[in-house]
């Protein structure tokens, strides 16, 4: 008895359902999902540099900001709000007392020195004129920053009256404008001396 072989042309469409048309093996779970892991996991030095961009992109837009030439949204939080504006411009458009203050310090230690160095004849009440000229200083810085703080309290209260506890805060941000030299505020002034403002 003799028995049937297939043909060659007749193993091959059998082999080649088996393989299931990909030419690889079927991978195993575990490697699957390694694979998968790396694919969402970045680099951890692309991710750095990545991070560090945006660092650099965010301390760019908020240095324009504070400078007067960018976007106010990317202001300090401290700093955001129309409210928060009208008290820069309000301190801004006027003299003040308290912006001399840190130059009249650093002027008073400078002539302490050298009145304790070079002139040592003198009484020690007069070696004491600098000290007493600043505590004059920060007497008259208080006083002030009371004053224009109750009257930038009013005018917001009544210009701003849908802003929630529009007062909160309020006296440390004066305090801190009146306080610095022009030239050093930041956000920088965008009123002149005198100008009205709305």
């Amino acid at each position: 008895m003799s028995k049937s072989r297939k043909k060659p042309s007749e193993q091959q469409p059998e082999s080649a359902a088996k393989t299931g048309g990909k030419g690889r093996p079927t991978p195993k779970r575990r490697e699957a999902q390694k694979a998968h892991e790396r694919g969402l996991v970045p680099d951890k030095k692309v991710a750095k540099q990545l991070a560090r961009e945006r660092r650099q992109e965010a301390y760019r837009r908020q240095d324009a900001a504070l400078a007067g030439t960018g976007d106010e949204r990317y202001l300090p939080s401290n700093d955001q709000g129309k409210h928060r504006k009208y008290i820069r411009n309000f301190i801004d458009s006027r003299w003040t007392i308290s912006e001399f203050v840190l130059p009249a310090m650093l002027l008073a230690i400078v002539l302490q020195f050298v009145m304790l160095q070079f002139v040592k004849s003198l009484p020690l009440q007069m070696q004491q004129i600098p000290v007493y000229i600043v505590y004059g200083f920060l007497i008259l810085c208080v006083v002030e920053c009371v004053y224009l703080t109750r009257k930038v309290n009013r005018i917001l209260e009544n210009k701003f009256p849908e802003i929630q506890d529009v007062r909160r805060g309020t006296g440390r941000y004066v305090l801190f404008r009146i306080t610095s030299p022009r030239p050093f505020r930041r956000p920088r002034p965008q009123v002149a001396r005198g100008e009205a403002i709305d």
